[in-house]
């Protein structure tokens, strides 16, 4: 991984890979969160310009049919490739073009965990004050057999955006979050409350989970 490939007539280089079960897009205005059942190998490209997004894939032992397309993540240059779920022994990066293909090998640290995914839970979350101001307190599970991303994106009914905010959590453990979920709580207190809702990468794609409150006072679920 690193290393400059030539594909038709561009030179293409991928590197810095990691596994992500979910990743952040632009939205319209605010980050928007994707997610799907299998989780995403995100990796820089440099060099050349692809000449399509969709020429970028991974590649498993058996072949795997893949619906879903790279996606470009906020960051510059920086693509989340769809990696089918599944007990892999290995995965490759694929660019394709023309009918040329180059081909790269993960580290070995990603490589090993291929096979293996977090699964995201949220187990409990309720609203507190602390020095006046409004928090999220939130306990999130990873049931998954590998350390995990917890990635997420924070909205209220009476505001349009969203704020995006994120943690890791270890496989078999909980994460106590307490914060202000990207800002949103603070909006939230000053429209009075009413449904503030967290979009997190689930096992099938994003999932929903809903807070109802009224302030001031706190609400548990």
């Amino acid at each position: 991984m690193g290393e400059t490939a030539t594909v038709g007539d561009r030179d293409v280089v991928l590197s810095e890979p990691r596994l992500r079960k979910g990743v952040y897009t632009t939205g319209v205005h605010d980050p928007r969160l994707v997610a799907w059942r299998g989780q995403y190998i995100v990796v820089t490209v440099t060099g050349s310009d692809l000449a399509s997004i969709d020429d970028l894939r991974t590649e498993v032992p058996g072949g795997s049919d893949v619906s879903v397309s790279p996606t470009p993540t906020l960051t510059d240059r920086e693509y989340a490739v769809p990696l089918p779920p599944g007990n892999h022994e290995r995965a490759e990066l694929v660019v394709e073009e023309n009918g040329e293909t180059a081909r790269w090998s993960l580290p070995a640290a990603v490589q090993e965990n291929v096979g293996n995914m977090p699964r995201f839970g949220i187990e409990s979350s309720e609203f507190v004050r602390r020095d006046g101001d409004l928090e999220l307190e939130m306990t999130v599970r990873n049931e998954g057999d590998r350390d995990g991303q917890f990635v997420a994106t924070a909205s209220s009914a009476a505001f349009s955006g969203k704020r995006a905010f994120e943690f890791p959590v270890a496989a078999g453990e909980s994460y106590e979050y307490s914060g202000t979920a990207g800002g949103m709580a603070l909006l939230f207190d000053n429209d009075g409350g009413g449904t503030f809702v967290v979009e997190y990468p689930g096992r099938d794609g994003v999932e929903r989970h809903e807070i109802r409150a009224e302030m001031p006072g706190t609400t548990a679920n």
